[in-house]
């Protein structure tokens, strides 16, 4: 039986990872802060959307996608009726 190929590893050198300070910390915070809608704000959106934009709605609400990632989602999904909503939501965590 040959024998194993060993060879020593290059050493490397350690780097000093940056770290923000609290004040640096507080602004990332606050800048990740969005606007949420409260209940009331989004029955006022449901009530003039049609039955299409109330499923995009409900979908963003649902599952906390913004605007930007509902648009490039590329469901390749088969259009399919679910029984309810648990059957839905496995299928979405699966793919």
């Amino acid at each position: 039986m040959a024998e194993p190929i060993t060879f020593a590893m290059p050493k490397v050198a350690k780097k000093r990872l940056p770290v923000l300070s609290a004040d640096e910390q507080s602004k990332v915070i606050a800048a990740r802060r969005l606007p949420r809608l409260t209940v009331e704000q989004l029955r006022d959106v449901l009530k003039v959307c049609n039955v299409r934009d109330k499923a995009i709605v409900y979908f963003m609400a649902d599952s906390g996608l913004r605007r930007s990632e509902v648009v490039a989602w590329n469901a390749g999904l088969n259009l399919r009726v679910f029984r309810d909503r648990q059957e839905a939501l496995e299928f979405l965590s699966n793919g």
